[in-house]
């Protein structure tokens, strides 16, 4: 896989939705790199990792994507989760409810 991924914490989440109107310069363009404009900007980053192990990191089950594989009790980012029933998904499973 390339390129950044970001695990937000819901308080990072409940800040990106109540700054929606302070943030619009960042609205277009990669997601990805627009995030982390909008958490630098808010002076809100803390900690990053660059490197993850290859369970801790994978793409939705059944996407036919390379690292594709079901989420494990060591998974700590999910990639490709664009739709909203795989966000659901993944939400509900990181939540204890799968």
């Amino acid at each position: 896989m390339f390129g950044p991924g970001y695990i937000l914490s819901w308080d990072i989440v409940n800040w990106l939705g109540n700054n929606r109107n302070n943030l619009q310069q960042y609205m277009k363009g990669w997601e990805d790199r627009q995030i982390s404009e909008m958490i630098k900007w808010g002076g809100r980053a803390e900690e990053m990792w660059t490197e993850m192990e290859k369970e801790e990191y994978i793409d939705f089950e059944g996407t036919n994507a390379i690292f594709s594989a079901p989420m494990t009790n060591n998974t700590i980012l999910v990639h490709q989760l664009k739709e909203v029933h795989r966000l659901g998904k993944a939400i509900d499973y990181f939540m204890g409810h799968d």
